[in-house]
Parts: C-alpha cells; structure tokens; sequence
C-alpha cells in the first residue's frame, strides 16, 4: 500500500504542488510522507468522529 499512497500523492503533488497531510492513522500514509518530504498529522479520535458526523 506505500506504494499506492505514494503514487496517489506525487500526482496530487504535480496538480497542486506541495502540502501537508491529515489521514485517520492508515499505516501507509506516514512512509509515504517521510518518502516525499511532507508534513504528516494524524486526526485525533475526536476529530474523526465531527468528520464523521458533517459527512
């Protein structure tokens, strides 16, 4: 899955340039980060549960 998150996120990174990352504590996300050099934060369980709740 690295991989794919890091694929997913050089082509976001080519439209728009760089950015930093929120996810909800998949563990391929912050690999993927360290490798493109972008800052990584994790969604607190409270944060997860208002997403949640307005989607």
């Amino acid at each position: 899955m690295f991989v794919v998150a890091e694929r997913f996120l050089s082509k976001v990174i080519e439209g728009h340039g760089k950015f930093s990352v929120s996810t909800d504590g998949g563990t391929w996300y912050p690999k993927a980060c360290q490798f493109l050099k972008l800052k990584h934060y994790l969604h607190s369980t409270f944060e997860k549960s208002l997403i949640a709740r307005t989607i």
